[in-house]
């Protein structure tokens, strides 16, 4: 029999994600040094605003403004001269002229991108932008509110067949609202023999969500997770697993699912998980979103620009995974990543077990999903968290 907990996997985590686009809009997080953003919005194709935008401003002002702010901020120095060589030579050229300037924004974003290699540089239209995150205690409220509706992130939560565990993660919602939600899913889990962690569909989030979920994986002491290198103020700040107690998820084995739309937090769990040892990675690989934004309004024109500004760093790799996105283990389609990872974990467990009757049970189950379509390989995987840093 399944024992289930079930949420709406729909996804609401300080903003909207537009999956089709791979861009996801950056609230409260592009303000903190913790947790690396989705990508930032693009203008929508057809805009709700029936007036025309104003004309261009002067694109020299705009560009010389652009240029010092992306020397101020940007996570690449090393990047900035060919980024403002490219800029200065398409205004020369023309290309910012007699265009209004939602079309300027457009052009910006094109070539920010395209001379940066960093999906993240968008400019907008003011009028395009979404609003700023208000930071009162009602907006609060209405976070709190909103996060408990989705489940505060665990859209599901079940034992499949063959006592497999699995966690579906809509969103990383931080643990000053989510700690009792993750310590419930834990619990539901701990008498499973393998655990998968579903991120397929998730909004990505909160860097704490992360510490606090893959804490509950090891055994001992907090460790260092991650170091993060704020460029504006040239500081690195150290992420550590938090203290736990209670349920811990350890000698056995994990996996985590993987999209090519998983993005952000999502991608962090996914990569330190699998770079500590901990989890098999199944699935696709993930969007490559690991540099958080900061948003600036230009003076020149009424633009606003989401800039780069920090880099998460693995203790364990020395970088992350920008632009290359987390890589599995196992590579399959996304759609068909839950149904490998329980083959591969009933697989593992048929290796392990001596119980005549429960062997059969799984021998049954196994056969009822049919051959995989991955392999399980990559880098070796300890099932036990406490060998795996």
């Amino acid at each position: 029999m399944r024992r289930a907990m079930r949420r709406s996997p729909s996804v609401f985590f300080y903003g909207a994600l537009a999956a089709a686009v791979l861009t996801a809009v950056v609230l409260a997080l592009v303000r903190t040094v913790t947790a690396p953003s989705p990508l930032p919005p693009v203008a929508s194709e057809e805009p709700a605003d029936e007036l025309p935008p104003p004309a261009a401003p002067d694109s020299a002002a705009v560009i010389a403004d652009l240029v010092t702010r992306i020397e101020a901020t940007y996570v690449f120095p090393e990047k900035v001269a060919g980024i403002a060589v490219c800029l200065r030579q398409r205004r020369a050229a023309g290309e910012y002229d007699g265009v209004d300037v939602r079309q300027l924004a457009e052009r910006l974003t094109e070539d920010l991108r395209g001379a940066s290699g960093d999906f993240h540089f968008t400019v907008l239209w003011e009028e395009d932008a979404p609003p700023p995150p208000d930071p009162g205690e009602a907006a609060e409220e209405r976070r709190l509110q909103a996060w408990r509706r989705n489940g505060y992130g665990f859209a599901r939560v079940e034992v499949l067949d063959g006592n497999v565990g699995l966690i579906e993660l809509s969103a990383f919602v931080p643990p000053r609202a989510a700690a009792d939600a993750a310590d419930a899913a834990f619990a539901l889990v701990a008498g499973t023999d393998a655990l998968i962690f579903d991120v397929r569909s998730s909004g990505g989030g909160s860097a704490e969500m992360v510490a606090y979920l893959v804490a509950r994986l090891f055994a001992g002491e907090p460790f260092l997770l991650t170091r993060f290198y704020w460029r504006p103020t040239d500081a690195t700040h150290e992420v550590f697993t938090p203290e736990v107690t209670g349920q811990r998820y350890l000698d056995r084995p994990v996996y985590v699912l993987t999209s090519g739309k998983t993005p952000s937090a999502a991608e962090g769990f996914s990569y330190h998980l699998k770079h500590l040892g901990r989890a098999t990675l199944v699935g696709e690989p993930t969007i490559g979103a690991a540099h958080p934004v900061v948003i600036q309004h230009l003076d020149a024109a009424p633009l606003q620009v989401y800039l780069p500004a920090g880099r998460a760093v693995s203790p364990v790799t020395g970088t992350n995974w920008e632009g290359v996105g987390v890589i599995p283990n196992v590579q399959v389609a996304a759609a068909e990543a839950l149904t490998n990872a329980h083959a591969l974990a009933l697989d593992r467990l048929l290796e392990t077990e001596t119980d005549p009757r429960w062997l059969r049970e799984l021998r049954r189950v196994r056969e009822g999903l049919g051959a995989p379509t991955g392999d399980e390989g990559g880098e070796s995987v300890a099932p036990d968290g406490s060998d795996g840093r």
